[in-house]
């Protein structure tokens, strides 16, 4: 099995895993089982997790921006993820939490394919290593003006709707064939919708959507102000930020 990995190494991502799995006669190395486990465990849970705290935490500097989200919440139709997804000032708030959490802070190499690869008139010769960062398009401010403020409106239309022509500077999930599993995929609807079909977006819709619709909140004390931190993924400074919560009462209506 190993050596068909190999013969397969430009496009060794884990649906290649699973189907070289399945054709093999010999069953999955147990270090390549290890990795893909902890990538599926790992990958889906301090990422999303350190997305929404890292929303919250900006939100709790927002009280307007807060009261606007909750507006806009209140107004839906119900809180079904179909119907969330249609709000646009949420989806804003998540891609720029998405944006200024980054995902993964650390280079993710790439190999270029055998016969080269051409990019802006450079040639790049085939096995050549290229990477690249998130935060290297996240905080440039050619794209995103004062690019350490959350600003969840640089997402949206002057109209108010959202968008999409920005989703192609959100690296958070990465890009193309080794992109987040978590992420597949996102096709256009119309020109200002995304139809996504993805279990990293419906935790955030859903767990942020809730949580504004059920509670108000204020931060009550905090170690220091909050930063992130690079151990590859993304972490913070620190680990004490307390949080008064208060039931609403539109929530029980």
């Amino acid at each position: 099995m190993l050596k068909q990995l190999e013969n397969r190494a430009v496009d060794r991502d884990f649906p290649t895993f699973i189907q070289t799995a399945q054709s093999s006669k010999s069953p999955f190395p147990p270090l390549y089982s290890l990795s893909e486990a902890v990538d599926l465990l790992l990958a889906g849970t301090d990422t999303l997790s350190i997305t929404l705290v890292n929303i919250l935490y900006h939100l709790s500097q927002s009280p307007a921006l807060v009261q606007r989200l909750q507006q806009e919440i209140d107004s839906a139709e119900n809180t079904s993820l179909p119907s969330l997804e249609k709000l646009p000032l949420l989806t804003a708030t998540i891609k720029e939490g998405l944006r200024l959490s980054h995902g993964v802070l650390g280079r993710l190499p790439r190999l270029a394919p055998s016969g080269g690869w051409d990019f802006e008139g450079i040639h790049v010769p085939g096995g050549t290593i290229i990477s690249s960062s998130a935060p290297v398009v996240h905080n440039d401010p050619s794209i995103f003006p004062e690019p350490h403020a959350f600003v969840p409106d640089r997402w949206l239309r002057e109209d108010g709707t959202y968008n999409v022509a920005m989703e192609q500077y959100l690296v958070a999930f990465s890009k193309g064939q080794r992109s987040c599993i978590g992420i597949k995929y996102t096709f256009p609807v119309n020109e200002s919708w995304l139809t996504m079909c993805s279990l990293a977006y419906a935790e955030l819709y859903l767990g942020l959507g809730m949580f504004l619709r059920e509670f108000d909140f204020r931060v009550l004390s905090r170690e220091d102000e909050m930063a992130l931190i690079d151990v590859f993924a993304t972490f913070f400074n620190t680990r004490r930020v307390e949080l008064e919560l208060r039931r609403r009462s539109v929530a029980s209506t």
